[in-house]
């Protein structure tokens, strides 16, 4: 009866700390940062769930400003790499020339020096590439030139799965 009772105990005991583990809560991320006048703002979060964005599809006007606040309230790193549509199962190039004047704040997305290097470099070329640590955030203030349909994709090994599911979502951008 006693062992019963000691395999009864562990077994709660085994299930509290599972779920304190899973309802533990999402990093703390920085406040989005206030309103720029003449800019539209679009929220971005990779959610704390793990590996999927809080929308399916964003929408932008050619021609118009934006800032893109990109939030990751999950766990592991996340991007999101602006790319050419692709058939499912595959990830398109890098769109080259997507948009012109991109600012690039990632003093709260928590990256390397060799990280953040490396978004000013692709902005120079007009690629848009979003990235932040768990618990991170960066902006990233542009004009979208090139119209069309995109694919948003989180380039971390793994998080786009199948070109299907996992960190996909669709990037549209309407004409002037």
């Amino acid at each position: 009866m006693k062992a019963l009772l000691s395999v009864i105990v562990l077994l709660v005991i085994g299930v509290i700390v599972v779920v304190m583990i899973a309802f533990a809560g999402a990093p703390s991320v920085p406040a989005a940062p206030p309103p720029v006048s003449g800019v539209t703002d679009i929220l971005i979060q990779a959610r704390p769930s793990q590996f999927e964005f809080d929308s399916s599809q964003y929408t932008f006007k050619a021609g118009q400003r934006y800032r893109v606040i990109f939030i990751n309230g999950g766990y592991a790193e996340h991007e999101m790499g602006f790319r050419e549509t692709a058939a499912p199962g595959t990830t398109g190039a890098m769109v080259m020339g997507f948009a012109r004047d991109i600012v690039l704040d990632m003093s709260q997305a928590r990256l390397s020096e060799d990280e953040q290097h490396e978004m000013h470099e692709m902005a120079e070329i007009g690629m848009l590439h979003l990235h932040a640590a768990p618990g991170g955030l960066m902006t990233a203030e542009f004009t979208p030139v090139k119209a069309g349909t995109f694919d948003g994709v989180c380039t971390r090994y793994g998080h786009d799965t199948d070109g299907v599911d996992g960190m996909r979502a669709a990037i549209l951008v309407e004409g002037d």
